[in-house]
């Protein structure tokens, strides 16, 4: 179901609205809550591979615009539904255009009815923890941290999805998300960390966020050391180097190199 709704300040009396889907996906009525204020009258075309519903919606009456909290009012809902699971699965586009009179039609607007052979209650993004320690900094080495999402179906069933999910990272200067969305990672080139870093995780018409601290260390890196006397490294060996001049071991040598000119 799909529900049309206008302004409560608007003026407009009159619109006509088109719906159009795949076949293989009904229309099955469009109808309104508020008779008294609305008239709704629908025809349906087929041609192609779309079905066309064309709804007129006339104000009959002032309705509660006047009187009502609500920036929006409704007007008519469209009820949808599947011919076959079989055929179609995924999503099935909505085209849905609006035309007024001597006003012209509007740009074209899509929404999406999402087709599942599951009654999916939620999804579950899970991680080995919670904190992530970003020493790539300091490295130049990734930290990464595994990935999996689960659907959870209305009775209590669990299934791996994560190579069917789509994910995207809140704020990357602190924490990124691989292509692939099996696993979190920080790889030197983030500007600082958060308490609550999110990692957004979609799967069809469900979302759930990830949660996740990163720590980064306080730069510049001060290093302080309790003992300040170096000592040599056991099992480490300096090699001792020796004058490669050799030296004179007495004044007859001289002597002689000096008769030798």
């Amino acid at each position: 179901t799909d529900y049309v709704t206008i302004s409560s300040n608007s003026s407009v009396d009159f619109f006509i609205l088109r719906a159009k889907v795949k076949k293989g996906v009904n229309i099955l009525s469009a109808q309104t809550r508020e008779p008294r204020q609305w008239g709704v009258k629908q025809e349906v075309g087929s041609g192609g591979k779309h079905v066309t519903a064309t709804v007129a919606c006339q104000r009959l009456g002032p309705g509660p615009r006047n009187r009502s909290s609500s920036l929006f009012n409704e007007v008519v809902q469209m009820n949808f539904e599947i011919a076959s699971f079989s055929s179609l699965s995924g999503t099935q586009p909505i085209t849905w255009q609006v035309e007024y009179p001597q006003k012209g039609t509007t740009d074209i607007a899509m929404s999406e009815i999402f087709v599942s052979q599951k009654d999916l209650v939620g999804i579950v993004p899970l991680a080995m923890d919670t904190d992530i320690l970003n020493t790539a900094i300091l490295t130049g080495k990734t930290v990464a941290m595994p990935i999996k999402v689960v659907s959870v179906e209305e009775n209590s069933a669990v299934m791996d999805i994560s190579e069917s999910v789509e994910c995207k990272s809140t704020d990357e200067d602190v924490i990124k998300v691989s292509d692939r969305c099996d696993y979190i990672f920080v790889n030197g080139k983030e500007i600082k960390g958060k308490m609550d870093a999110v990692v957004n995780f979609t799967y069809q018409y469900l979302s759930a966020p990830l949660h996740v601290t990163v720590w980064v260390p306080r730069l510049p890196l001060q290093i302080e050391v309790s003992d300040t006397e170096l000592s040599q490294i056991k099992g480490w060996r300096v090699p001792i180097v020796t004058s490669k001049r050799p030296t004179r071991e007495s004044e007859d040598e001289d002597e002689e190199e000096r008769r030798g000119r």
